[in-house]
């Protein structure tokens, strides 16, 4: 997770993507009513499913937004923590390089508010106050991306292009072009190795734009001053960030980038072969220490049946909610006696009436194998 990048926005619409977006209630609102206090579970329960980076966000002085940016897989969280009250009105949008994150907007009694990934932004009136948090994943592999939120904002600067550079076959250079609205900035991300040097180039209609380089780490390669032009030796392998920005105004600009010595350039990392499909397995599904929600990503062969079991208290809250790439896979809940609480269902919340151990058994409906992410939060 990084923090550190310079305020930029300017919003692109993408195609939506393959996963279906779905919210997850325990109330008519979004929010768990009457919900008891999580029961204690002893540290032994716990196994971490996916590291995850915490980091907070506070506003500069005056401000009613920040943006921050990270680096997630689909091994790993970034979890942003903002502190909010009753009644406001907060706003997200993100874009990711490769179109390949999901976001997670949790209250401050981690009720799962909203899980998006066939959109980028996000709005609703918060219905408490205390620390919400955006926890953001990858839906396929490495995924760079950039968060802009505001709280109760009267305008919204729109946050910046992030979009990522390829070369035509046999190439070493390759042009492309964009829009940045004032105050806003494009970021766009190239593959490269160490020892190679890179040359970047950039015009605007207007003549009144200018770019900063980034190594993989986070470090600048260039000076605080504006430039039209650069070229300079590439430190390490990995994604190298150009970011384009106006002087004034609004810029229509045209950038172009060359990599030359060393190999040719770095192709963008395959997405990883997705998981066999499970034939119907039962596993004890545990929260790591300290949260009180778990996601499992599996493939599902049809007409099989995924079970996972975990424990909670009588006056608890569960909420389980499913995203799937066919839209025919969906979970059941059955209580420690075998009775059913749901049946069928892609997002619900059940209050518990009792203590032991639950079931949660997912389901693939459709007649072709099938990808999931299964999130259960008990509160």
């Amino acid at each position: 997770m990084q923090s550190g990048r310079p305020s930029s926005q300017g919003l692109r619409l993408r195609p939506p993507r393959r996963w279906i977006a779905v919210v997850v209630v325990a109330g008519a609102l979004g929010v768990a009513g009457g919900s008891a206090p999580a029961a204690a579970m002893a540290a032994s329960d716990h196994v971490a499913a996916t590291s995850v980076d915490e980091e907070r966000i506070q506003f500069e002085a005056g401000t009613d937004n920040a943006i921050r940016e990270g680096n997630v897989d689909v091994a790993s969280t970034d979890r942003w923590l903002l502190t909010a009250g009753a009644g406001q009105v907060m706003d997200l949008t993100i874009n990711s390089a490769d179109d390949n994150t999901v976001f997670t907007v949790f209250a401050p009694d981690r009720t799962v508010l909203a899980t998006v990934s066939d959109d980028s932004y996000w709005s609703g009136t918060l219905p408490t106050s205390g620390d919400y948090s955006v926890e953001i994943t990858s839906l396929d592999g490495p995924a760079y991306y950039i968060l802009k939120v505001w709280i109760d904002a009267g305008y919204k600067d729109p946050l910046g292009l992030v979009q990522r550079i390829t070369f035509a076959p046999g190439a070493d250079s390759g042009t492309v072009g964009g829009a940045a609205i004032r105050a806003t900035m494009d970021t766009w991300l190239l593959r490269a190795a160490s020892g190679q040097t890179m040359s970047v180039t950039v015009t605007s209609l207007e003549a009144n734009s200018t770019f900063n380089v980034f190594a993989p780490d986070g470090t600048g390669l260039t000076g605080v001053e504006a430039r039209t032009t650069w070229t300079g030796p590439l430190p390490q392998d990995g994604d190298y960030k150009i970011a384009v920005e106006p002087t004034r105004g609004n810029a229509t600009y045209t950038l172009t980038v060359q990599v030359t010595g060393g190999n040719a350039p770095l192709p963008a990392p395959p997405p990883p072969a997705p998981p066999a499909p499970s034939p119907g397995t039962t596993q004890r599904l545990s929260f790591a220490p300290g949260t009180n929600s778990a996601t499992v990503s599996q493939s599902i062969a049809p007409g099989t049946v995924d079970r996972y079991i975990l424990g909670a208290a009588a006056g608890q809250t569960m909420a389980v909610f499913i995203e799937s790439d066919t839209g025919f896979i969906s979970a059941d809940i059955d209580d420690p006696n075998g009775v059913p609480l749901a049946i069928g269902q892609y997002e619900v919340g059940v209050q518990l009436v009792e203590n032991g151990d639950y079931i949660v058994s997912v389901h693939n409906d459709s007649g072709i194998v099938g990808a999931y992410n299964l999130t259960v939060s008990i509160t």
